[in-house]
């Protein structure tokens, strides 16, 4: 049997942060002096995605990443006390139990993603790149695969945002999207992923 990898997107996949994200986005774009609506943010956030949000604020993209930068400072002060996503921690369990790869690419900081997985037993990943570019997941995946020399094949990216899915498709690897995270599994299913999948034990059954 060929070896399999899984590639773990963060926030909303693995940890229920949608709370603290909002509070941090609220304090972020207001230093940026907007003034937003949280209904208004989870919204977009399940419908259309973060894209969507920099584009409905009217965001230039030179200002990206100085909100991301602001966005890592104030998550390193909420990330112990993010839990883990319910059901996740026994899923990923099981996987390692397989002898399947596993690793996570974010956004976020290494030091945060570290503290959280120590916090929560859940130090069992294989790979960790962290602090890249919010639209340069792709990137990641692929170099991940060529330092670890991984089979594009058999690695699977797991996320819950239509970004996700395009950046396993630019990747070359199988796409799956959970729809316990940030998006509907309706916005998901429009993006065509490989897999999309209702809850965590389901990463189980991925072929």
């Amino acid at each position: 049997m060929k070896q399999k990898t899984f590639l773990f997107d963060f926030d909303g996949t693995l940890t229920d942060s949608m709370p603290a994200v909002l509070k941090i986005m609220n304090i972020v774009f207001e230093e940026y002096k907007f003034k937003i609506d949280k209904k208004v943010i989870v919204d977009i956030l399940k419908d259309q995605g973060v894209k969507k949000v920099f584009k409905e604020f009217r965001v230039p993209f030179y200002r990206i990443p100085w909100l991301i930068k602001k966005y890592r400072e104030e998550f390193k002060k909420e990330v112990l006390f993010l839990k883990p996503v319910a059901g996740i921690k026994t899923a990923l369990d099981k996987l390692k139990d397989t002898g399947i790869k596993m690793g996570i690419i974010t956004t976020n900081g290494r030091d945060s993603v570290e503290k959280f997985l120590k916090a929560n037993q859940l130090d069992i990943f294989d790979y960790i790149c962290a602090d890249i570019r919010i639209f340069g997941k792709s990137k990641a995946i692929k170099k991940i695969i060529k330092l670890n020399k991984l089979d594009p094949s058999n690695t699977f990216f797991i996320g819950d945002e239509a970004r996700d899915i395009e950046a396993a498709k630019k990747a070359g690897v199988k796409s799956v999207a959970i729809t316990w995270g940030f998006q509907t599994g309706t916005s998901l299913q429009k993006e065509n992923p490989d897999y999309i999948l209702n809850n965590p034990d389901a990463l189980l059954g991925i072929k």
